[in-house]
C-alpha cells in the first residue's frame, strides 16, 4: 500500500496571498514534490483543509490526490508522513491526532518566531496568545524540523535544545527563473517590496528619501509596494511631508501582480529591504535575480543574504541610509559592481533546487513500516460520542446496548452528548486528538442533544451514526434560520430564504434540503440506517455507507402468550377489546389524523379497536385532542403527557394486539418503535418508508407513505381476518431477530471502520 504524504494546505486557502510568503513557499514545495523526490511519487497526497475558509483554488487542490476537511485518518498506510508548512498558524489542535500517532512521521517548515520575541505587537489579545502557545507546544510534536535560514534555525535551537534535526531550505524564489529571462529596464525609481506590518519599516526608507535634496531635485521616485490600508497610507505620506519631501514622489501602489511586480525590480535603480525583524527576505533575493543592487537592514536575516557589510544599514539610521541610496542613484558603476558581487547568492533558492533540499531531509525522515494499528493480541481501541442514559431520546437507549455489544469486541471508552450516567465522561476533543484510540464513533441525530458533538466532528472528523435522514430542526435550533438557509442554498444550488426554512419546519412534505453536507464532508464514513439517504448523499459526491438497523431492546427468546398479554393487560389496567399501540414521541408527523380516520373506519365497519399513543404527547396535546373530537374518535383513543418506564413501555407490547408506526415526509425515517414491534412479534401496521428502512417482515403491513386512512383501516382489517393470535408469527420473529441482532451491527460497523 503507497503511504500518505499528509501536507496541512490551510495556508494556501487564502487566494490573495497564495504566490508569496508561507503559501507560496508551501505550494512551490508541494508542486515540486514528485518531480524531485522517489519517495513523493509513490506516495498518496493527501491535503487538509478548513472548509471555513475560502475554498483552494482549482489549481491549488489539483496538487493532491484527496482534500479532507480534516485529519481523521485513523488507519495511515506504513511509511506515511506530516507535512506542515505553516505549524505556528491558528488551530493546529486539529491535526492533533496525527501529531500524537507514533505511525506517522512529522516535519515542519519554520519561518521565525518574531510573534515570541515581539508580543506586545502580535500577541496582544488572549486569542492570539493562545493560539500561539498552544502551536508551540504542538510544534514539539515534529521530528525533523525545516528552517528558511539559519538565524530562524538558531532561534529554534534555543528555544528548545532537543530539535537537533534541523535542516536550513531557503525560500523557493518563484517570482524569476533568473536575471537572464528578461532584459533590465533603464532604471527610474526605489523600490521596497513591503506589507502593512510595522515591522517592514517603510518609515525609515520614506525619511532618507524625503530628507534628500539629490533624490528630490532629481525627481527619483519611491515605490513602496504591499496592501496598506487607508489610514496607514495617509500615515506615510505625511511623514514624507514632514521631511520636507514631495508627497508626489512616493507611490503606493498596493500589492502588485507577479508581471507588474517584475517590472518594477527591473526598473529599479536599487531595492530596500528595511525590516527590523524577518525570518527570511524574499525581496532580498528577488532583487538579486532581477539584477537589480539589493541592500537591506541589518538584521540576522539579512546577514546570511548580504554578507558583505557594506550592503547592510542601521534600520533606525535614516541619514546613513540616505547617503547610501544617493550614491546608488549618482553612480552606475557602483551599482554594476554591486549586482556582479551578489549574482551568486540568490540560484540556491531556486525553486527546484530549495524542493530538492525539504525533500531530501524529508525522505531521511520516512520510517521503515512500522507494526499496524490494530495487531494479533490487542483489541480495536474506540471512542463513542453519543447521548446515553439518562437522557431521554431513544438514541441514547440504542448507544449503551450498542456499547455494551461494541465493549465484547473492542476496548470502548464513552462520552457522552448532554446528561450522563455512570462509565461516561462529557464529550469533549480529546479523544479526537488522543492517538491512544484507533476509532472515534459519533452519534448525529435532529435535536439540540447533538449540539456539542456535532462542532467536534466538522473541526476533528471521525465516524458518525447519523440516525435521522434530515436535519432541519438541529440546525434550525443551533444555527438560527439564516445561517440554516445558507446551508440549504449550498446544498441545493439556489437562493433559499429564511423564510422558507422556516416553513419546512411546520409541513415536512415541502422540505427540500436534508442539511447534511457540513457532517457529511468530516465524517469518514457517514453511516445512515437507510439507503435513501446513502443514495442521495453520494449522489452529492459525499462518501455514505449502509448499516442495517439493530434491535437494541432485545425481546424474551420465549413466544408472547394469551396468558403473558392477559397479564399485562391487567398491570395497564386496560380494558377487553381489540388494542392497537403506538410507540414513541407523538405529534403531528406522527400520521395521527390518518390514524384516528382509520380508527373511525374501523369502528364504522364493525371492527371497534382501542388505540392507546405510547409516548409523551405534552407538546401538542391540545391538538391531538381536537382531532380526536373533529373524528369522533375521543372514546377510542388515548394520549399520554408523559414518558414511560421501560417496565410499562415492554408491558404495552406484550398487551397490545396489533403495533402502528406512522411518519409524515420525505423517505430515509428509521423508527426503532416499530422494530420493537417486530421483535416482540406484534403484527403491525407501517408506512412503506419505514417499514422498508428496517427491512419489516411478512407481519408487518405496508401503506402507503401518502397515509391514506381506507389503506390504514385495510391494513388492520387484514391482520383482524387473518385471526392469529400473539405468538402467531414466531418464526419469521425469531428469522428477524437473528438478522438484526445488535452483534451483527457490531459486525457491519467493524467492516465499515475497516477493523
Amino acid at each position: 500500500m503507497a503511504p500518505d504524504l499528509i501536507i496541512d494546505m490551510r495556508c494556501l486557502q487564502d487566494a490573495a496571498r497564495s504566490e508569496r510568503g508561507v503559501p507560496g513557499h508551501a505550494a512551490a514545495t508541494i508542486r515540486l514534490a514528485r518531480r524531485v523526490s522517489a519517495w513523493a511519487r509513490t506516495a498518496r497526497i493527501v491535503g487538509i483543509v478548513d472548509h471555513r475558509m475560502p475554498a483552494l483554488a482549482p489549481e491549488l487542490a489539483a496538487l493532491a490526490d484527496e482534500v479532507r476537511g480534516n485529519a481523521y485518518m485513523p488507519s495511515p498506510p506504513p511509511g506515511s508522513l506530516l507535512l506542515n508548512p505553516a505549524p505556528m498558524g491558528p488551530d493546529q489542535d486539529v491535526l492533533g491526532r496525527l501529531l500524537l500517532d507514533p505511525r506517522i512521521a512529522k516535519a515542519a517548515v519554520v519561518y521565525d518566531f518574531i510573534p515570541l520575541d515581539q508580543p506586545a505587537r502580535y500577541l496582544g489579545d488572549p486569542v492570539h496568545r493562545l493560539d500561539y502557545s498552544t502551536a508551540l507546544v504542538w510544534l514539539r510534536r515534529y521530528q525533523l524540523f525545516l528552517p528558511i535560514s539559519a538565524a530562524t534555525g538558531a532561534r529554534l535551537g534555543a528555544l528548545w535544545p532537543e530539535a537537533v534535526n534541523r535542516v536550513v531550505t531557503g525560500v523557493p524564489l518563484s517570482l524569476f527563473g533568473g536575471a537572464e529571462d528578461a532584459p533590465r529596464a533603464p532604471a527610474r525609481h526605489l523600490l521596497m517590496v513591503g506589507g502593512d506590518d510595522p515591522r517592514k519599516n517603510p518609515e525609515v526608507l520614506i525619511r532618507a528619501h524625503a530628507g534628500s535634496a539629490a533624490l528630490q531635485a532629481a525627481q527619483v521616485p519611491l515605490i513602496v509596494t504591499g496592501a496598506y490600508a487607508p489610514e496607514r497610507r495617509a500615515e506615510l505620506r505625511a511623514e514624507v511631508l514632514r521631511e520636507g519631501g514631495n508627497p508626489t514622489l512616493l507611490q503606493l501602489p498596493g500589492r502588485l501582480p507577479a508581471a507588474a511586480l517584475r517590472a518594477a525590480y527591473r526598473a529599479a535603480y536599487c531595492v530596500i529591504t528595511p525590516s527590523l525583524a524577518e525570518g527570511f527576505s524574499l525581496p532580498v533575493v528577488e532583487a538579486m535575480a532581477a539584477g537589480v543592487a539589493s541592500i537591506g537592514s541589518d538584521i540576522d536575516a539579512h546577514a546570511e543574504l548580504l554578507p558583505d557589510p557594506a550592503w547592510r544599514f542601521d534600520s533606525e539610521d535614516p541619514a546613513a541610509l540616505r547617503r547610501r541610496l544617493e550614491a546608488l542613484v549618482r553612480d552606475g558603476g557602483a551599482r554594476d559592481a554591486m549586482v556582479a558581487a551578489q549574482a551568486g547568492i540568490w540560484p540556491p533558492f531556486k525553486p527546484e533546487t530549495v524542493a530538492r533540499t525539504i525533500w531530501a531531509a524529508i525522505e531521511t525522515l520516512v520510517l521503515p513500516p512500522p507494526a499496524p494499528a490494530v495487531v494479533l493480541g490487542r483489541r480495536p481501541r474506540i471512542a463513542v460520542l453519543s447521548p446515553l442514559p439518562p437522557a431521554l431520546t431513544g438514541v441514547a437507549d440504542f448507544s449503551a446496548r450498542f456499547a455494551a455489544a461494541l465493549a465484547l469486541r473492542a476496548e470502548v471508552e464513552l462520552f457522552a452528548a448532554g446528561s450522563r450516567g455512570a462509565g461516561a465522561v462529557a464529550s469533549s476533543g480529546a479523544p479526537f486528538l488522543s492517538a491512544r484510540f484507533d476509532r472515534v464513533v459519533t452519534a448525529q441525530g435532529n435535536s439540540p442533544h447533538y449540539a456539542a458533538t456535532y462542532q467536534l466532528m466538522k473541526r476533528y472528523g471521525g465516524a458518525c451514526v447519523c440516525h435521522d435522514h434530515r436535519l432541519l430542526g438541529f440546525c434550525l435550533g443551533q444555527f438560527g434560520a439564516e445561517r440554516t438557509a445558507a446551508m440549504a442554498s449550498r446544498e441545493l444550488g439556489r437562493p433559499v430564504s429564511a423564510g422558507q426554512v422556516t416553513a419546512w419546519a411546520f409541513e415536512e412534505n415541502d422540505r427540500e434540503a436534508d442539511l447534511m453536507d457540513d457532517l457529511a464532508a468530516a465524517a469518514r464514513p457517514l453511516i445512515f440506517h437507510n439507503r435513501h439517504s446513502v443514495a442521495a448523499l453520494r449522489t452529492r459526491g459525499f462518501q455514505a455507507e449502509f448499516l442495517p438497523f439493530a434491535i437494541y431492546r432485545p425481546w424474551s427468546q420465549v413466544p408472547v402468550s394469551a396468558a403473558a398479554q392477559r397479564d399485562a393487560r391487567a398491570r395497564l389496567g386496560l380494558a377487553d377489546g381489540r388494542l392497537i399501540a403506538s410507540f414513541g414521541f407523538v405529534g403531528v408527523l406522527k400520521g395521527v389524523e390518518a390514524a384516528l380516520r382509520a380508527l373511525a373506519l374501523l369502528r364504522d365497519n364493525g371492527m371497534p379497536c382501542h388505540m392507546v399513543w405510547v409516548g409523551d404527547a405534552s407538546g401538542e396535546l391540545r391538538v391531538l385532542r381536537r382531532l380526536a373530537r373533529r373524528h369522533r374518535v375521543t372514546e377510542l383513543v388515548t394520549f399520554h403527557s408523559t414518558f414511560f418506564t421501560e417496565a410499562k413501555y415492554r408491558d404495552y407490547l406484550l398487551a397490545a394486539d396489533f403495533g402502528l408506526q406512522l411518519r409524515i415526509g420525505r423517505p430515509g425515517s428509521v423508527s426503532g418503535a416499530l422494530q420493537d414491534c417486530i421483535a416482540a412479534g406484534l403484527p403491525s401496521v407501517a408506512n412503506d418508508d419505514l417499514a422498508d428502512n428496517v427491512e419489516a417482515p411478512d407481519y408487518v403491513r405496508r401503506v402507503g407513505d401518502a397515509l391514506d386512512p381506507v389503506a390504514i383501516a385495510d391494513a388492520f382489517a387484514g391482520l383482524i381476518e387473518a385471526g392469529l393470535p400473539r405468538g402467531g408469527y414466531e418464526e419469521s420473529r425469531r428469522k428477524y431477530c437473528a438478522r438484526h441482532s445488535m452483534d451483527n451491527y457490531v459486525d457491519g460497523l467493524f467492516k465499515l471502520l475497516e477493523l
